[in-house]
């Protein structure tokens, strides 16, 4: 590790200069054992900010492979094949279904096993208790916004009454 200067008021300074001559020490090494015992204090807040920081880092990098994707088809959403399409318009997808009341999107199907499809083959979950899930308008919403047309599986539905199914469809679903 290099050495670099460390600007300090003059206080802090004087702080560094008692503390490096009573403990025998020199002010680089003072600072040095500082710096290490307060980043222990904060240990699990700088966790959470190195966490934060990658799932930044990682969605900016999606949005990277998004526009390249869309770069390579002169910006032609159509042109891109159906599953590209919808890896391209993932966050759009999202953002359609929670807004008509479900969550946890996932792609299931030929799509999410990597096949051609026409059809996109979504698994949601909806709540039964709080505001209805509006899956027709969702459906009409995405067949536009995808120019194919667009099935819902209800997870929900299934963990009532078909668990083997759901367990089936889970293992090969792939998180929008």
């Amino acid at each position: 590790m290099s050495d670099c200067t460390v600007r300090v008021d003059d206080e802090i300074g004087r702080l560094v200069g008692d503390l490096a001559h009573a403990l025998g020490r020199t002010r680089k090494r003072v600072l040095r054992d500082a710096v290490l015992v307060f980043a222990d204090l904060h240990a699990q807040t700088l966790a959470r900010g190195v966490e934060a920081s990658s799932r930044r880092s990682s969605a900016a990098s999606g949005a990277l492979e998004d526009g390249r994707r869309l770069a390579e088809v002169g910006g032609d959403l159509l042109a891109l094949d159906l599953r590209e399409r919808v890896l391209v318009m993932r966050r759009e997808i999202v953002a359609v279904v929670e807004r008509f009341g479900a969550s946890e999107v996932r792609l299931i199907g030929e799509l999410a096993e990597g096949r051609a499809s026409q059809v996109v083959e979504l698994l949601v979950t909806s709540d039964l208790v709080g505001a209805a899930w509006r899956h027709l308008d969702a459906t009409v919403e995405l067949q536009r916004l995808l120019d194919a047309p667009v099935e819902f599986t209800d997870a929900t539905g299934l963990r009532l009454f078909r668990r083997d199914r759901l367990a089936t469809l889970e293992r090969g679903a792939v998180m929008l």
